[in-house]
């Protein structure tokens, strides 16, 4: 196991939530967005984009 003693880092999912949660403030009533990934074969662009994904469906957060 690790021996670390602390961890600094973002939880990508969660940023994705937040971003979710500022588009849904500045369009309402809804409308078509566009995501822009850089790579989709990083962890952390997946799991940001899902929570966007997730936030903007009204899916319960994990």
């Amino acid at each position: 196991g690790s021996k670390r003693l602390a961890y600094v880092g973002t939880n990508n999912y969660k940023a994705g939530r937040e971003a979710g949660k500022l588009i849904k403030e500045v369009i309402p009533q809804g409308g078509k967005i566009a995501l822009f990934v850089g790579r989709m074969d990083a962890q952390n662009a997946i799991d940001r984009r899902q929570g966007i994904i997730d936030e903007l469906s009204g899916k319960p957060p994990q």
